[in-house]
């Protein structure tokens, strides 16, 4: 029988899931590994994550694009703030940043997370929601994606998460990933 940690080590790598097998423990009845809340958070904020930054990635591509009057691939610079532009191209300088020397899809794939925040309220009038009665939806994404930063942290470091955690981390994500649905 493929365990759920086996058909992910299939799809994300052998690292992955020797890193994952390590936070496993053993039930003491059938033998089994049992998944630790760690498990279900990297899958939500996977799924989350990259759900976000294309999200994100689109409705910028889109508003600064040809048909609105600007340069092919002009877009990323136009929508991302320009200290968080300086910061990436520093780190792409630095040969002591590895993970900046990496081939990404595209540039987005570099930005911090608490970038996303920052990109999303620069460009908020003008490209996420241009019906100004709904600022109020800034307001959640913003504090949701606040909330998601120490759990986001715990499962970049490796750090077990507590279950309470996790439903934090549940509950922020599915609120911000059904408001970016109605954009």
């Amino acid at each position: 029988m493929v365990s759920d940690i086996d058909k992910w080590g299939e799809k994300y790598g052998e690292k992955f899931i020797k890193i994952i097998k390590k936070e496993a423990v053993k039930t003491k009845n059938n033998n089994e590994l049992k998944e630790i809340p760690n498990l279900k958070a990297y899958k939500i904020l996977f799924e989350f994550e990259n759900k976000l930054r294309d999200f994100i990635n689109n409705k910028l591509k889109k508003y600064y694009s040809i048909e609105n009057g600007f340069i092919e691939n002009d877009w990323y610079e136009k929508g991302i703030p320009k200290p968080i532009l300086d910061k990436i191209d520093e780190k792409k300088d630095d040969p002591d940043s590895l993970l900046y020397k990496v081939e990404v899809e595209y540039p987005m794939e570099y930005l911090n997370f608490p970038d996303y925040k920052r990109v999303i309220d620069t460009n908020w009038e003008n490209i996420f929601c241009k019906d100004l009665s709904k600022r109020s939806l800034l307001k959640k994404i913003k504090d949701n994606l606040e909330n998601l930063i120490v759990p986001r942290n715990k499962i970049a470091h490796c750090i077990s998460l507590p279950e309470e955690d996790v439903k934090v981390l549940e509950n922020s994500c599915t609120l911000i990933k059904n408001i970016i649905s109605k954009l």
